[in-house]
C-alpha cells in the first residue's frame, strides 16, 4: 500500500493510525535521514529541525487521511502555529476513542 493514498475509511482511528505508522515504518528502513558530520559540537541545529519537520509531515498525513467526521480536529490542529507531534494530537474529545496514542 502506498502512503500517500492511505485514508481512514472504514478503520477505526486507531487502526488507520498503525497502519499509517506500520508503513511510516518500513519506509524510513529504506530512507534514512542525514546526520550531522560536524567536526566539533553542532552548532548548525539541522537535525533538530528534520526531526521537527518529519514530525509535522507525518501529523498532516495523519490529520488528511481521516474521514470527514473529524473536520473540527483537523481544521483547528492545522491552524496551530506549530503543529503537535502525531501523538499529541488532541482527539481524546471523543469518547468512544482511547487517545492519545503512543508508540
Amino acid at each position: 500500500m502506498d502512503i500517500t493514498s492511505l485514508s481512514q475509511g472504514d478503520l477505526s482511528v486507531t487502526k488507520y493510525f498503525i497502519e499509517l505508522h506500520i508503513i511510516r515504518d518500513e519506509r524510513d528502513n529504506f530512507l534514512l535521514d542525514p546526520i550531522c558530520t560536524c567536526q566539533a559540537k553542532c552548532t548548525c541545529k539541522i537535525p533538530s529541525i528534520i526531526i521537527k519537520r518529519k514530525q509535522e509531515d507525518q501529523a498532516m498525513q495523519f490529520l488528511h487521511g481521516l474521514n470527514d467526521q473529524y473536520d473540527n480536529v483537523r481544521s483547528h490542529v492545522i491552524l496551530m502555529e506549530h503543529i503537535s507531534p502525531i501523538t499529541k494530537i488532541p482527539l481524546w474529545h471523543n469518547k468512544n476513542l482511547n487517545w492519545p496514542i503512543t508508540f
